[in-house]
Parts: C-alpha cells; sequence; structure tokens
C-alpha cells in the first residue's frame, strides 16, 4: 500500500519527531532515518518486538518465508513456458501451469 491512499493513517506515514528504532503496532517502523517501514498482516496481532535486534516480529516472519518466492520466480525463468501476452489472466494462468511442471521436473532429477 502506497503512502498516499486515504486509507493509510497519517501517523504512520510521518518520519519526523519520531525516534529511530521506533515501532507502532498495527505496523509502522522506523529502521533509520527518513525510512518508513508499513507493515499490514492479518497473521501477526501482538506487539512483539526482538530483543536482540528490536525489530518487529512480523518482519523477522516476513524474512524467514519471503525465500520461497524468490526461488519460485527464478526456477520459472529458467523454465519458461509462458507465452508473452500482457493480459495478467493469462499470465497467472500459464504460472499455475508451470509452478507444478517446475516441481515435477525436479523430482524426475
Amino acid at each position: 500500500m502506497t503512502k498516499n491512499k486515504r486509507e493509510m493513517p497519517e501517523l504512520f506515514t510521518q518520519r519526523s519527531g519520531r525516534p529511530i528504532r521506533l515501532s507502532m503496532f498495527g505496523f509502522g517502523y522506523i529502521p533509520k532515518e527518513d525510512k518508513n517501514i508499513l507493515l499490514f498482516s492479518t497473521m501477526h496481532k501482538g506487539d512483539d518486538v526482538n530483543g536482540v535486534t528490536g525489530k518487529p516480529e512480523i518482519i523477522h516472519a516476513y524474512n524467514e518465508t519471503k525465500g520461497g518466492v524468490g526461488m519460485v520466480n527464478i526456477l520459472c525463468a529458467q523454465y519458461n513456458i509462458v507465452r508473452g501476452t500482457k493480459r495478467w489472466v493469462m499470465v497467472v494462468s500459464f504460472l499455475i501451469q508451470a509452478i507444478p511442471r517446475r516441481h515435477a521436473e525436479e523430482e524426475n532429477f
């Protein structure tokens, strides 16, 4: 979600006046000066902060699970069966076919 959306609370988009590494749960986090990370999750409801890094647990959960998406993208790019099209429905359809095909190829080798 971009900062200029009406649904975005102004409190989350402000960077000035907030100390560095201040976490706000609903979820906003400032890792360094002039940078504001806005986090939205239906899975995380608590205000748990990692004692070592000072980062909210939602960031650690994201970092632990984001690798799978990147790997699928890399493998699908290597073995691409998707035709070139600008219609997003067709792109999604082709990717739905490409991912199981890639997994089947991995199991056979």
